[in-house]
């Protein structure tokens, strides 16, 4: 699970290449993306017990999104970000 202030990464498959990374850092999840300009990015946040908490729509017109999570309680939570057909979803911790 990522913490606060660590970085998940995550790659293509076939090249290698970062698609993009994850940080959860003050109440705030950061997406860094290395997506073309236009492409749209659904970013879903769910709690442990499968609960939607939050859904944003974007398009990676800049290198980097920042979702707010600020208002949510302590604990474990899922986000799923989808681009271009590709789909990863990511295990997070927001602390007390």
């Amino acid at each position: 699970a990522i913490s606060d202030g660590d970085v998940g990464v995550f790659e293509n498959t076939e090249t290698g290449a970062p698609i993009f990374s994850v940080m959860v850092h003050f109440g705030r999840l950061k997406i860094t993306h290395n997506l073309p300009s236009g492409t749209a990015l659904d970013i879903e946040v769910y709690s442990i017990l499968g609960q939607k908490v939050s859904d944003m729509h974007a398009s990676a017109s800049s290198n980097q999104i920042v979702v707010s999570v600020n208002r949510l309680p302590a604990g474990i939570y899922f986000a799923r970000v989808r681009a271009i057909g590709f789909s990863k979803i990511v295990k997070f911790v927001l602390p007390g």
